[in-house]
């Protein structure tokens, strides 16, 4: 058992190695990537800051949904990014994940 909490991408890694189907999604380090992550999973997409140090992303900003568009992805990836950065100094570790969205929350 993790000595600590798992991050969400750790989760979905967990997850998917016993066999359970998780979204697409992948991890961004630039608006650009977030651009071309999004577009691989196809519109609408969320956006969710992924930090160790940052337990609630939506207390700091740190989630954006209904992303519609190439440009929405890479202002979302840098709203995201200044939010986090602003409102939680002390998360070191700041990344990106681009989930697919589904219909009916599943």
């Amino acid at each position: 058992m993790p000595e600590r909490m798992l991050t969400e991408s750790e989760g979905y890694r967990l997850l998917d190695s016993c066999g359970i189907p998780v979204p697409p999604h992948h991890l961004a380090t630039s608006a650009g990537d977030a651009r071309a992550a999004a577009g691989r999973i196809g519109y609408p997409v969320v956006m969710k800051i992924i930090s160790p140090q940052i337990v609630h992303k939506s207390d700091v900003g740190g989630v954006i949904t209904g992303i519609g568009g190439p440009d929405d992805a890479e202002e979302a990836y840098r709203t995201i990014m200044q939010n986090s950065a602003a409102r939680a100094p002390e998360a070191g570790f700041l990344k990106n994940r681009v989930p697919a969205v589904s219909s009916g929350g599943g």
